[in-house]
């Protein structure tokens, strides 16, 4: 039984192959004669734009129509697609806006296709700018901590300490631009530092692509002030005040240029008593520095005995 329906297929196997393959050209070729309908994308590509007009925003990429035509014919489309025009001849700055109609589609040269309508958009929408070029100031983002020996005085600035942005004049009216972070930690060669510059602008051109740095280092050093004086302050009227010890060390941080000239006098150490009553007290020293610049790193001793008597 399996061998007869088996004998059935193969008899004459060439023969039934050829067959099936003359009859799938017929098909074919019927096919490819057929008027039938497609939906394609096909480019969008914007033309003659007047000199110093460019664009602020992304135009669509594609325009979705339809096309009529033999298969045969539509088939080529995907080889050599058809392109969508749009004239800029008169466009000025500000919105355009334009209408999409099938005479805006280009066909491939001897196509026979009609275009029978757009699908979508059927309208677009391109801001259209002049085109300037300004100098435009550049931030350096500041990560990290300064080395303990090294500090900075004022800002860090680039150089050069502008670049030149070339793109639409509204894009440049609200672009910031800013260059890739510099790690404080690396103070120490700061001015030897080149960095990329970073920014929104598409479409644009900034010149050039990468700043060096350039700020005032200051060297950072210790220095302590031993047997500086202790003043009281508020003393009670008609009281005596006497204070142990009657002098203190202190060690200041900050600008070594500074800490050289610094004498004890720069220093003012102060102990409160006002509103005291007759007694003794311990109280903590207030150290006024001749600057921010300076700081405290340590008081010693950091308690004072303060007697307050009758004469």
């Amino acid at each position: 039984m399996l061998s007869s329906v088996f004998g059935f297929f193969t008899r004459n196997l060439g023969i039934k192959l050829l067959a099936l393959l003359m009859a799938c050209m017929v098909y074919a070729h019927v096919f490819t004669e057929k008027e039938q309908a497609w939906d394609i994308s096909a480019p969008l590509i914007l033309s003659n734009a007047p000199e110093g007009l460019v664009l602020a925003s992304e135009p669509p990429a594609e325009v979705r129509l339809t096309v009529r035509g033999p298969g045969k014919q539509l088939l080529k489309l995907r080889v050599d697609p058809p392109e969508v025009l749009v004239d800029l001849r008169s466009a000025s700055p500000g919105n355009v806006q334009r209408f999409l109609s099938p005479s805006d589609v280009s066909l491939p040269p001897g196509a026979e296709i009609e275009v029978a309508r757009i699908v979508e958009p059927r309208m677009v929408t391109l801001e259209l700018d002049t085109l300037v070029t300004r100098a435009l100031p550049v931030r350096v983002p500041l990560l990290g901590a300064t080395p303990p020996h090294l500090s900075l005085s004022g800002p860090v600035g680039t150089v050069p300490e502008r670049v030149e942005a070339t793109g639409p004049s509204r894009v440049l009216d609200r672009l910031q631009i800013t260059s890739d972070p510099f790690h404080l930690e690396q103070l120490e060669v700061l001015e030897e530092t080149r960095l990329a510059i970073r920014s929104n602008l598409e479409g644009g051109v900034l010149v050039p692509t990468e700043v060096g740095l350039t700020g005032t280092l200051v060297r950072i050093g210790q220095r302590t002030l031993p047997s500086l004086p202790i003043q009281v302050e508020g003393k009670p009227d008609g009281l005596l005040v006497s204070v142990e010890p009657e002098t203190v060390r202190v060690t200041v941080n900050g600008p070594e240029s500074g800490l050289n000239l610094m004498a004890a006098a720069d220093l003012h150490v102060r102990l409160n008593a006002s509103a005291l009553p007759p007694g003794r007290h311990m109280l903590t020293p207030e150290v006024r520095l001749p600057g921010p610049e300076y700081t405290v790193i340590s008081v010693h001793p950091l308690r004072f005995v303060v007697e307050i008597r009758e004469p």
